[in-house]
Parts: C-alpha cells; structure tokens; sequence
C-alpha cells in the first residue's frame, strides 16, 4: 500500500468545522470568559466549604424542592381560602 493510499484511508470524509467553531469563540469571547470566571468562583467558593460539585448539585436540587414544596402549600392555602 502507498503512502498516498494509506493516506486517503485515514483522511475524514467530513468537512472541517474548526474555522466555524474557532469564529463562534471569537464572537462570543466575552460571554465565554465571564461564564469561566463565574465557574472558577463557584468551583473556590464549594472548596472552601468542603464541599463536592456532585454535593452542590445535590444541595441545589433539595433546595429546589423545598422552595416549590413551600410555593405549593402557599398557594393551596390561598385556593382553600377562595372556596367560600
């Protein structure tokens, strides 16, 4: 086999995206560094609480839970007043 034919065989049949991809991050630079500074302070602020991303993660979902389990029973308690 060829150099030329081993070439072809490992050759992508798809076109190349990077250009695409690589003008997307330059339009969206800004957006894209303060996205990453945000993460970086959560990521130093759960350090410093001991605290793993899959337990912050857990933490949020509970915390999410109670505020609908509070919003439901306001709102059932505001429907139970409205029957008259």
């Amino acid at each position: 086999m060829s150099n030329l034919e081993k070439l072809n065989k490992i050759i992508s049949t798809q076109k190349s995206t990077w250009q695409e991809e690589a003008r997307w991050r330059e339009e969206n630079e800004e957006w894209l560094s303060l996205s990453f500074d945000i993460a970086v302070r959560l990521l130093d602020t759960l350090k410093g609480k001991k605290i793993t991303q899959k337990e912050g993660h857990t933490h949020h979902n509970n915390s999410r839970t109670d505020e609908n389990d509070h919003n439901s029973s306001d709102s059932s308690s505001s429907d139970s007043g409205s029957s008259d």
